[in-house]
């Protein structure tokens, strides 16, 4: 129950507005996983849950999430070097459970975890340095996704979208401007790919009068209009324009089913 609530309160925590209450979630999101791994231990179990907060090592999630929020630089960085930490660590984790389901989960928090670092590092090549070591767990990802998780449509569409991220800020790297338009067009594609996925489980869960994925879809819907207009700025095509237009509409729109203006 408790290994549940960690769940349900990390993923109830995205869609509270007011800031204060948000991080108060989130601890008790945390709380709920530490108290599940201690009571999971004195039978030496280990939770074969693999999705978000995996109590087996739910730190790394817990920082990255924080550092979501975080505004002040210095602060992002060091809840985002913590979650690079402690994520590397929950790699090893996974792998000694023996599920393949959470060994993708911990290549995942990990591959976010350094991504983030990396969007926030002025050195070039450290930057691709990070992105390049991501990109490994992120190929490990779908690799796994495509032998264990096929159907599971969300974390499917997590990892194409996740990819597209990838691409695009390896285009930062790139001095070749139409290497950087290819590594572009191949994020949108992407990222294109892995929402088609995540709308029809969005879709689904509103159904059930679920609302509360409408925040994540919103974030990743924003993200994609952002980069018809990093290429829009490579192109200057009227179509990748309106493109980045009608996107942001749609994030819009995904935020408002929530009332997160």
């Amino acid at each position: 129950a408790m290994d549940m609530l960690a769940y349900a309160n990390f993923w109830k925590a995205s869609g509270v507005e007011d800031q204060d209450k948000r991080m108060e979630v989130y601890q008790k999101a945390l709380q709920y996983a530490e108290d599940a791994k201690h009571q999971f231990s004195s039978i030496s179990y280990v939770s074969p849950r693999s999705c978000s907060l995996w109590t087996g090592a739910p730190h790394a999630e817990y920082y990255q999430e924080l550092a979501l929020w975080e505004t002040d630089l210095k602060k992002r960085r060091y809840l985002l070097e913590k979650a690079v930490m402690d994520g590397t660590q929950a790699i090893k984790q996974a792998e000694s459970t023996g599920y393949p389901e959470i060994v993708w989960l911990a290549n995942h928090v990990l591959s976010k975890a350094l991504v983030a670092v990396a969007q926030i590092e002025n050195r070039p090549e450290e930057k691709k340095r990070l992105l390049e070591k991501a990109l490994d767990h992120r190929n490990e990802t779908i690799r796994i996704s495509s032998i264990a998780n096929f159907f599971i449509y969300w974390d499917t569409g997590w990892n194409w979208n996740y990819l597209a991220d990838l691409k695009a800020e390896l285009s930062n790297v790139e001095r070749d401007s139409e290497k950087r338009k290819n590594m572009l067009e191949e994020a949108i594609s992407d990222k294109e790919r892995g929402l088609q996925l995540i709308i029809r489980v969005v879709l689904y869960h509103e159904k059930r009068g679920v609302l509360t994925y409408f925040s994540a879809l919103g974030g990743y819907l924003y993200s994609l209009g952002e980069l018809f207009n990093r290429l829009y700025g490579l192109t200057h095509s009227n179509e990748h324009q309106r493109k980045a237009m009608k996107t942001f509409e749609e994030a819009a729109e995904s935020f408002q089913r929530l009332n997160l203006f």
